[in-house]
């Protein structure tokens, strides 16, 4: 992964594709790192970096929260008020799959 130091935390509202490419390329300009570097580094194509730098909406999940997490990233759900969002979870904090 990229990130190091001590770097301020900040949260975004994605609520379309292009908000996350935008936060995307932001993450990675900030990092001072290349589209070849970041694609190499979360074992994906350049290609891919771009379209999803572009906000193509049919991007895959796995590989872009593979980009995601190397930048450092990480993304959460927030449920709407009143609702009991409660998901099995695993002693690590993940949410089990049983």
């Amino acid at each position: 992964m990229f990130p190091v130091g001590n770097a301020t935390m900040s949260t975004l509202r994605i609520t379309v594709a292009s908000d996350l490419g935008s936060a995307v390329r932001a993450l990675r300009r900030s990092l001072e790192i290349t589209q070849e570097q970041l694609a190499l580094t979360a074992n994906t194509s350049r290609r891919f970096i771009i379209e999803l730098e572009r906000g193509k909406p049919t991007c895959q999940l796995a590989p872009t929260l593979r980009v995601l997490q190397t930048l450092g990233a990480s993304v959460d759900v927030t449920a709407p008020p009143n609702t009991d969002l409660h998901l099995p979870t695993a002693k690590d904090g993940r949410i089990s799959r049983d």
